[in-house]
């Protein structure tokens, strides 16, 4: 633990990812680093995202809210939009994701009453805003302040054009980005899912759960693949090396 007390065990299970287990966590002088800093660079990260909250006033059944997720698409051509946002990443708008998850929780209006949430996700590129990313939290300037507050009406606009019974009930914004990940989840790109799903990735024997160092086990997507199913996964294959048996 950093500037406190050196806490020891005799086994460890690292889920911060593999950039961060085996490039942050682990001594400078360990060989194992020395020895995976030139693979680790041949590894991408994953994408990264802006996300939108929404706090809104009203019950899901008031608001007539959903618990499916809305994947928007402006048309059948998904590499050509692709390519669109790629032109331009800080003024895209098009493709996100929208979601109502307090309607999706059957306990959330009797923990909330009369309130409900809705969040946007879209793709968002790190390098885009990396020019902010070394600013203070909530001191990162007027620029950045600015195209923060454009990202926000954008995927607002996305979320009125899908549900627009919500548009008047919104009481609270809140918006990220790939810089804001970075900060808070100690991603090296703000990345969502760990390691890219590449060739290059899944071509490494050692991206596993048991690591070359005694006592040292991964978790996680990295161990897997991205997204919330296989990191759930990983925990099995992960238990399974750290007791030596088929769970």
């Amino acid at each position: 633990i950093e500037k406190g007390p050196s806490v020891f065990a005799p086994i460890v299970v690292s889920a911060c990812g593999t950039m961060n287990t085996f490039g942050k966590l682990l001594p400078e002088s360990n060989p194992v680093r020395q020895q995976f800093a030139p693979l680790l660079k041949q590894l991408e990260p994953s994408v990264q995202h802006a996300c939108l909250f929404l706090g809104l006033k009203g019950t899901r059944e008031e608001l007539g809210l959903d618990s499916f997720n809305l994947w928007v698409y402006p048309n059948n051509e998904v590499e050509d939009e692709q390519k669109k946002y790629e032109q331009d990443p800080l003024n895209y708008e098009g493709m996100c994701f929208i979601s109502f998850p307090s309607a999706k929780d059957p306990t959330y209006e009797s923990r909330h009453p009369g309130k409900s949430t809705a969040v946007v996700v879209q793709q968002a590129d790190f390098h885009s805003w990396k020019k902010w990313e070394s600013n203070r939290v909530k001191k990162r300037g007027v620029d950045y302040e600015e195209q923060k507050k454009k990202l926000t009406e954008s995927m607002r606009r996305q979320v009125e054009r899908f549900f627009p019974q919500v548009a008047d009930k919104i009481e609270y914004v809140d918006a990220s980005t790939p810089v804001t990940s970075k900060y808070y989840l100690g991603a090296q790109f703000g990345e969502s899912y760990g390691l890219a799903m590449s060739k290059e990735r899944f071509d490494q024997p050692w991206l596993k759960a048991q690591t070359p160092i005694r006592g040292l086990f991964l978790a996680g997507q990295d161990v897997t693949s991205a997204g919330f199913a296989p990191s759930l996964m990983s925990s099995l294959l992960t238990t399974s090396a750290v007791l030596e048996e088929n769970i």
